[in-house]
């Protein structure tokens, strides 16, 4: 009886821990530290498989790792919910994308490095999690103690404003492809054997956070915009004619701060900005109010939703100059005709041309 008891004991902890209620990416980003993941087998030579296993088991609650743990163990036959999926196991490379309107998309693949090592990445994309913003992250195999240890400090992630940059990891060759909207330039991870990756690409996808801004659109008309080098300062750049999108920061005296390296253009050539710092008058900014069907809109005297109201917006998806900002960007101060007041910032569009819907 007690030898059963044992056999039953053993065989329980031998089963991978029970997948929790949920875990997201953005819970997986802030406790991503010194984490070790036991690969569910100890095989003579680890592969793509043995990886994305571990780390799916490890990570449950998941929709792309749940899933992926359906396919590799053959509990998924009809595969309904799956649009993509890639299990390469010579070249290393692992890939599964979800049926949605959005993209919930997972890569893995791993490098042999030059000392014996092998070096495991993971790319998780998934626009419905509370963090729809592309994550990227490596870990080392262990080849004493069968583990994949997550390493320390990340790779910073690159955006730029008003777009994602996307990681796509390689089946074939080595580097790490950075892939952003609106941009031409190519970027990329390149892979430098035993130091890792260092980043390869123009100086305006420099890796890092992006600047918290409020996002704003310029119309320019004819004329070229005057940027300045500082508040009412000196001007020290022209922007050629065109309608545009931005991020901006710091409202002071009637000037904003642009943030971020670029401006871009609705249909003509995105404009590159050197080294600043650039200031730009409010009187060239604007954004949209999201009434598009003509719901009255109050400005709030202070921002908050139980402040006095200053003045109804009656115009539908009329054009509002921006003025001032909370800290916490939660909260736009504009002007429209002669009534200023606080709107809530999901209430505003910075585009010019279609709505933020």
């Amino acid at each position: 009886m007690k030898q059963l008891i044992l056999t039953v004991l053993v065989l329980l902890c031998s089963l991978p821990l029970r997948a929790q209620d949920s875990f997201t990416i953005q819970e997986l980003r802030e406790e991503w530290g010194n984490e070790a993941i036991g690969l569910q087998t100890r095989p003579a030579k680890p592969g793509i498989a043995d990886f994305a296993l571990a780390f799916a088991y490890g990570h449950q609650g998941m929709v792309l790792t749940d899933e992926l743990i359906r396919l590799m163990t053959g509990q998924n036959d009809e595969q309904e919910d799956v649009a993509e999926f890639t299990l390469d196991r010579k070249a290393g490379y692992l890939a599964l994308q979800m049926v949605s309107d959005g993209l919930q998309k997972m890569e893995m693949c791993y490098w042999n490095l030059p000392d014996g090592r092998k070096r495991v990445a993971v790319m998780l994309h998934d626009i419905y999690d509370p963090d729809p913003y592309p994550f990227l992250r490596f870990y080392d195999y262990d080849v004493a103690r069968n583990e994949m240890v997550a390493l320390n400090p990340t790779p910073l992630d690159v955006q730029i404003d008003h777009t994602i940059c996307n990681f796509q990891l390689p089946r074939i060759g080595k580097d790490i492809e950075i892939i952003c909207r609106y941009t031409e330039d190519p970027a990329r991870y390149e892979y430098v054997g035993l130091d890792g990756f260092r980043f390869d690409g123009p100086d305006y996808l420099v890796p890092g956070p992006v600047e918290p801004g409020l996002g704003v659109f310029l119309i320019s008309g004819k004329s070229e915009i005057s940027l300045s080098d500082r508040p009412g300062g000196e001007v020290v750049l022209e922007v050629p004619p065109e309608i545009y999108y931005l991020s901006v920061a710091e409202p002071t005296n009637g000037w904003w701060r642009i943030t971020g390296r670029m401006i871009w253009a609705v249909e003509g050539e995105n404009f590159f900005l050197p080294s600043g710092p650039y200031w730009i008058n409010e009187t060239k900014l604007g954004l949209g109010l999201r009434n598009y069907v003509g719901e009255p809109v109050d400005l709030r005297t202070e921002p908050r939703d139980d402040a006095p109201v200053a003045g109804t917006v009656t115009e539908e998806a009329a054009e509002v100059k921006p003025i001032d900002v909370t800290k916490d960007l939660e909260w736009v101060k504009v002007r429209w005709g002669k009534i200023e007041g606080w709107v809530r910032r999901e209430m505003v569009c910075d585009n010019p041309v279609t709505n933020c819907c």
